[in-house]
């Protein structure tokens, strides 16, 4: 196995990453290598919402996270908040809020995890972007 040196400053954010979505640090930095290399090109004009299948809704974002090696899918509603479970061991279940799902991906696949609060702006990630929720709909206000 390859090492890699890192300042104590980013050793310990790598770390409180890791324990906030409860992996090794070293899958961290998995997570953050995986991530698309090249930046999103803007496109010259706004994408029209062109449903892929009878499935698929325009105000419906596709999503997923990497959570201790499993990938679990879902599908965020951008007017209601709500995020409906696709894939894993939770399919087909929709949850108030994307905090809500991710709370309980966590206690799924990581049910020894003492506490499962998670912030699910940070946690799942847009499939078409590869940046987090929080990057399309913003930061929880004091109202959500």
């Amino acid at each position: 196995m390859k090492q890699v040196e890192v300042s104590d400053e980013t050793y310990e954010r790598l770390a409180f990453a890791a324990k906030v979505f409860g992996v090794a640090v070293g899958d961290v930095v998995a997570r953050l290598v995986e991530a698309p290399t090249e930046p999103a090109q803007e496109p010259a004009s706004p994408p029209r919402a062109t449903p892929a299948s009878a499935d698929d809704e325009p105000d419906q974002v596709a999503v997923h996270v990497v959570y201790q090696g499993k990938r679990i899918s879902g599908r965020f509603d951008r007017t209601t908040h709500q995020l409906r479970i696709t894939s894993g061991p939770l399919t087909g279940k929709t949850y108030p809020s994307a905090s809500a799902a991710a709370i309980a991906v966590v206690q799924s696949v990581n049910p020894a995890r003492a506490f499962p609060q998670t912030n699910g702006r940070t946690f799942w990630i847009v499939d078409s972007t590869g940046k987090t929720l929080r990057a399309l709909i913003g930061p929880r206000s004091a109202k959500s």
